[in-house]
C-alpha cells in the first residue's frame, strides 16, 4: 500500500490508459471499504501475536493506516481512478468509434481539472464521516454483500484514534495538484495521434454529424480513401463513384432507417441489406470499423490462448492454436453467415481427415506382405529328393540355390510349395 502514494508524479503513468486501470480501481475501493475493519484486526493480531518481526511489520501497516493523510491520499487516487477508469473501460470494450476518442479524452481531461479545483474533503465523498480525531462508516452486515443494494442493511463502524486529522485536507490539496496536470499531459501524449491523420475524417459515418454540406463529408470520404488507397485498390474501389453513392446513402436513411441513431446498427443494416447499391461506400465503412481505439483487442489475444491451454489440450499443434485464436480474436468482424460457413468448413475438413485416418488402417491390413514360405519337394516329382520328402522337412535356401543354379529353369521340374509359413 506505501508503494502508491510514495510518489504520487510516479504513479501517473501506470493509470493512464492501461487496461490495468479497473483492477487498480477496485483494490483501492476495496481497500477504502475494510479501512476500518482492518485496523481492528491488525491491532488485535498485534497484541496476540509473539513473533518480533511479523509485530513490527504490522505496526509499520497500522501507522500508515491509522494516518488520516494517508487515508485522505487513497481518497484521491480512487477518484482519479474512477475517471481514469471509465475511459479506460471504454476503450477496452471498444464501445466507441475511432474518432470519437479524442473528444472522450478531452472530456475525462475536463472532468479530472474539475476534480482538482473541488475544494470538498475527499473523505467525505467516499462515505467516510469524519468528526476530530475519528471517522466512521456504514458496512453492509455479514453475508448481504451478495443481496442487491435495495436489500442490503447496514451497520455503523467507528474508530477514534486517527492521527494527523489536521494535516489530511491540505495533504489531498498538494496531491492533486501534483497528479491531475500530470494526468493530463500523459493521456494527451497517449492519445495525440487520434486528433490528427485520417481519424477526424471518419466524422461522416455517424450519421448524428451529418451536416446539409454533403461537399465536406465526400471530401472526407476521398482523404480517407486516399490514406487506405493500398486497402481499397485491391478491392477495386472507383473513387468517381462516391459522391453519388454518398448521397443515394443519405437518401436511404432519411426514408428507411429514420430511428436508428447508432452508427454500428446503421451500418451493420446497410452493408447487410443494401451493400450491392453503395459497393464503394461500403469499403471505406469496412475499413473505419476494422481500425481498433487501443491495443485491448490483442492484449486479450494472450488471455483467449490461456483459456485454450487447458490441461485437456496441451496436445494442440501450434497451427491448430493459430487458427482457433484467428477465430476467437476475431470473432465479432465475422458475420452470422460467414460464422456458420466458417463451422461448416472446418467440421467437413475435420471429417474428412478422421476418416481417411480410419480407412489407413484397413487398407494396409488388407494389402500384408507375403508369409515367408518354406519349399518342400514332393516325393513324386524327383526320386533325388526322396529323403528331404520322406523326412518331411522344408528344404535349406543353400538346397533351393543349388537347385536353381543345377539348370532345372523349366516350371514343370520346380519343387512344389507348401502354404504353410
Amino acid at each position: 500500500m506505501t508503494i502508491l502514494f510514495n510518489a504520487a508524479s510516479a504513479v501517473v503513468f501506470s493509470l493512464c490508459a492501461s487496461r490495468f486501470v479497473n483492477h487498480q480501481r477496485k483494490g483501492v475501493t476495496t481497500l477504502l471499504h475494510n479501512w476500518i475493519p482492518l485496523i481492528l484486526a491488525i491491532e488485535n493480531s498485534i497484541e496476540t501475536n509473539k513473533n518480533r518481526a511479523i509485530s513490527a511489520t504490522l505496526r509499520g501497516i497500522l501507522k500508515k493506516l491509522k494516518s488520516a493523510v494517508f487515508l485522505s491520499a487513497a481518497c484521491v487516487f480512487k477518484s482519479i481512478l474512477a475517471l481514469v477508469a471509465n475511459l479506460s473501460l471504454k476503450l477496452e470494450v471498444q464501445t466507441i468509434l475511432p474518432f470519437e476518442v479524442a473528444p472522450a479524452v478531452a472530456l475525462c481531461q475536463s472532468h479530472l481539472e474539475d476534480l482538482e479545483s473541488d475544494a470538498g474533503c475527499p473523505m467525505a465523498k467516499e462515505g467516510i464521516i469524519v468528526d476530530d480525531g475519528s471517522i466512521a462508516m456504514s458496512l453492509p452486515k455479514p453475508g448481504h454483500m451478495k443481496r442487491l443494494p435495495i436489500n442490503r442493511e447496514f451497520v455503523t463502524v467507528s474508530y477514534d484514534r486517527m492521527t494527523s486529522m489536521g494535516a489530511a485536507k491540505p495533504a489531498a490539496e498538494t496531491l492533486k495538484k501534483a497528479v491531475v496536470p500530470e494526468s493530463c499531459q500523459c493521456l494527451s501524449y497517449r492519445f495525440s495521434s487520434f486528433a490528427v491523420g485520417p481519424f477526424p475524417q471518419m466524422q461522416w459515418v455517424d450519421p448524428a454529424n451529418w451536416t446539409s454540406n454533403i461537399d465536406a463529408e465526400v471530401a472526407m470520404i476521398h482523404g480517407l480513401a486516399r490514406h487506405f488507397a493500398a486497402t481499397l485498390d485491391v478491392n477495386g474501389f472507383d473513387e468517381d463513384k462516391v459522391r453519388a453513392e454518398w448521397k443515394n446513402v443519405r437518401h436511404r436513411v432519411k426514408h428507411f432507417y429514420p430511428t436508428v441513431t447508432d452508427p454500428v446498427e446503421l451500418w451493420q443494416k446497410l452493408l447487410t441489406y443494401r451493400r450491392k447499391e453503395f459497393p464503394n461506400i461500403c469499403m471505406v465503412v469496412e475499413v473505419v470499423f476494422v481500425v481498433g481505439v487501443c491495443n485491448g483487442t490483442v492484449e486479450s489475444c494472450f488471455s483467449y490462448l490461456t483459456a485454450m491451454l487447458t490441461d485437456r489440450r496441451l496436445s494442440l499443434s501450434h497451427e491448430s492454436m493459430a487458427n482457433l485464436l484467428l477465430l476467437r480474436a476475431n470473432h465479432g468482424v465475422w458475420t452470422e453467415e460467414e460464422r456458420e460457413e466458417i463451422l461448416s468448413s472446418a467440421l467437413s475438413a475435420y471429417l474428412q481427415k478422421r476418416r481417411k485416418r480410419m480407412m489407413e488402417p484397413a487398407a494396409t491390413a488388407s494389402v500384408e506382405p507375403p508369409a515367408k514360405r518354406s519349399l518342400q519337394i514332393s516325393s513324386t516329382e524327383s526320386d533325388e529328393t526322396t529323403s528331404a520328402s520322406e523326412s518331411d522337412e522344408p528344404l535349406d535356401s543353400d538346397v533351393l540355390l543349388q537347385f536353381q543354379e543345377s539348370g532345372s529353369g523349366d516350371s514343370d521340374e520346380l519343387p512344389a510349395l507348401d502354404n504353410e509359413a
